[in-house]
C-alpha cells in the first residue's frame, strides 16, 4: 500500500509517471476492467456525464507476418504496426500456449516455448523464474524486437527479415491468432474522413461505455473510508486493516449481500470484512453506485479517466471518496502485475473545514493474486 498527496494541478498531456497512484497505473499496460465505485452523491457531481472519450478496441484473426508486412488490414481498418500508440494482445495463456505475443509502445514481445524458440533461430532471453529447477514447469523465451527503429529505415533490416521468416516458417504454422487492438490512430483517421471507402476490413470494432449498474441501497461504508483525512495525518494502522476495505470494495461490486447491516454478517472465511453494527458505530448507511468498462484499455485512458476524475472534484467541492478498481490482461506466468485499487479521499484542513476535491490516494497493487 502506497499513500501519496495529489498535486493541486495535473496537466493531462504531461501526467505523472513517478509518484502513486501513476506509476502504478503504467505498470498495468493491458487493462481487463476498470471499475469505479462511489456514493451517489459523489456520482451526480462527478460522473453525471461521462469522464473519459469513448473507447473503442478491435477483435482481429491475423497471423504475425500480416501484422508486420502490412498485409492484415491494419491500414484499412486505421492502425498500423508503426504505431507508438498501438496495443495489441494475442490469443493464448501465459506460460502454457507455444506462442504468446504482444505489441505496445512500438516493441513486439514474443512469449516462446523451447521448442518453437530453437526453431526460429531469434536472439532471446529465459524468462525468470520459469523452468530451470522447477519441476513441472516448460522452460520458456522472451524476444523482444523495437518495430518503431525497423519502421523508420527505408529498407527492412536483418533483424526485421529474420522475425518475418520465423513468423512465415514457424509461428504461423498453426494459422492466424485472435488479437485484440487498441489503436488510438484509427480516431484520429476517422476525424479526418480518411479510411471511411474502404470495403475490406478485417478488425471488429466495439465499442465499449460505463456500464452503470443499479444503485446499492443503504450500504455501511466502512469508517477508514468514509471519514475525511486530517492534513498531514499520519495513521498507525496495520496494512491488513486496510486490505479488509479492499475486500470491502470487491464484495460492493459483487453486490454481495454481505455488505449491509440487514443482510447479516459474511462467512470469515470468504472475507475478513465485517460490517460496523452496534450503538459505538458511527457508520451512516449510504447508497453507493458502481460503473465498469471491461475490455481492452491502455493505461493512457486509465490516466485520462483519473485525472478527469480529480479535476472535476475539485470544481465540484467534493468531500468524499471514490475508488477505482483496475484488473489486467495476463501477460506473464510469473511476477504478473494483476492490478490495482486506487482510493481518492478529501482531506481537513480544520474542525468543519475541508479541502476543495480529492486530495489524497492510497494504491493497493496486487502481483500474482490470481495464482
Amino acid at each position: 500500500m502506497t499513500t501519496a498527496s495529489l498535486p493541486p494541478y495535473i496537466d493531462p498531456s504531461q501526467p505523472p509517471t513517478k509518484r502513486s497512484p501513476w506509476r502504478q497505473i503504467r505498470e498495468t499496460p493491458f487493462v481487463r476492467t476498470a471499475t469505479l465505485v462511489m456514493p451517489e452523491q459523489v456520482y451526480q457531481q462527478v460522473l453525471s456525464s461521462p469522464p473519459a472519450p469513448a473507447r473503442r478496441y478491435g477483435r482481429a484473426t491475423l497471423t504475425l507476418a500480416d501484422i508486420l508486412t502490412g498485409g492484415g488490414g491494419g491500414e484499412e481498418d486505421g492502425w498500423r504496426w508503426t504505431d507508438a500508440q498501438l496495443v495489441m494482445l494475442s490469443a493464448g495463456r501465459a506460460g502454457v500456449a507455444d506462442s504468446r505475443m504482444e505489441i505496445r509502445g512500438g516493441r513486439l514481445r514474443m512469449e516462446l516455448s523451447k521448442g518453437t524458440y530453437e526453431k526460429c533461430g531469434l536472439q532471446g532471453r529465459p524468462l525468470a523464474g520459469q523452468g530451470g529447477a522447477r519441476r513441472h514447469v516448460r522452460a520458456r523465451y522472451e524476444v523482444e524486437v523495437d518495430l518503431l527503429a525497423e519502421g523508420r529505415r527505408k529498407r527492412r533490416g536483418p533483424g526485421l527479415e529474420r522475425v518475418l521468416w520465423a513468423a512465415r516458417n514457424v509461428i504461423d504454422a498453426r494459422g492466424p491468432m485472435c488479437w485484440l487492438v487498441v489503436a488510438e490512430e484509427r480516431k484520429e483517421r476517422e476525424e479526418q474522413g480518411l479510411g471511411a471507402h474502404h470495403v475490406k476490413k478485417k478488425t471488429t470494432w466495439i465499442d465499449v461505455e460505463g456500464e452503470t449498474r443499479a444503485v446499492l441501497r443503504g450500504v455501511r461504508v466502512p469508517e477508514k473510508v468514509a471519514c475525511l483525512v486530517g492534513e498531514g495525518e499520519e495513521e498507525q494502522e496495520c496494512e491488513d486493516d486496510w486490505y479488509e476495505v479492499v475486500e470491502w470494495l470487491d464484495m460492493v461490486v459483487l453486490g454481495s449481500d454481505g455488505i449491509t447491516e440487514d443482510h447479516g454478517q459474511s462467512d470469515s472465511s470468504h472475507s475478513r470484512y465485517k460490517v460496523a453494527v452496534g450503538e459505538d458505530s458511527d457508520v451512516k448507511a449510504v447508497d453507493l453506485r458502481v460503473v465498469r468498462w471491461a475490455g481492452l484499455f491502455s493505461h493512457s485512458w486509465i490516466t485520462t479517466l483519473l485525472i478527469e476524475i480529480v479535476r472535476r472534484s475539485k470544481a465540484a467541492n467534493v468531500a468524499s471518496w471514490l475508488a477505482l478498481s483496475v484488473a489486467s490482461h495476463r501477460t506473464e506466468a510469473v511476477g504478473q502485475v494483476d492490478g490495482y485499487t486506487v482510493l481518492l479521499q478529501s482531506t481537513q484542513e480544520e474542525e468543519g473545514k475541508t479541502d476543495d476535491g480529492f486530495q489524497q490516494s492510497r494504491c493497493f497493487q496486487f502481483v500474482d493474486s490470481n495464482d
